[in-house]
């Protein structure tokens, strides 16, 4: 506790008024981490996914693998970067599920779906087909 001599009022400051509002910032500042690094020793984030193949056909019951190619903001090949989330515009139609840096699709349905490959706001697809 504090006084103020030409006031006459005293103030009360402690360490437990602060913690609240730090951990809120801490909080806001973890979630604020998205795409794209400034941090300069972990270098540039990822940018850019680019998918192969364009297109996938697969069979009912038939998997097919889409491999992913991650580029940061200089253009630069990030080559085992697999922190990538893999997910189906129509999941009755094919499955995916992530291995390492590659998707796998499984057909589940005659039909056409999108897969997408998605890494913060930065989002690749492809189109699958799948037949009987």
């Amino acid at each position: 506790m504090t006084r103020n001599r030409r006031s006459g009022y005293s103030r009360m400051f402690s360490r437990r008024t602060l913690a609240p509002i730090a951990a809120s910032i801490l909080v806001v500042l973890a979630g604020c981490k998205e795409a794209g690094s400034t941090d300069p020793k972990k270098g540039p984030g990822p940018t850019t996914i680019t998918l192969d193949p364009n297109a996938l056909t697969v069979s009912v019951g038939q998997a097919g693998k889409i491999f992913a190619t991650v580029r940061d903001e200089n253009g630069a090949r990030m080559p085992s970067y697999s922190a990538i989330t893999w997910s189906s515009a129509n999941s009755s139609v094919a499955s995916v599920a992530k291995s390492d840096t590659t998707g796998v699709v499984t057909g589940l349905a005659v039909g056409e779906t999108q897969v997408l490959a998605t890494i913060g706001s930065v989002i690749a697809h492809i189109s699958v087909n799948v037949v009987p």
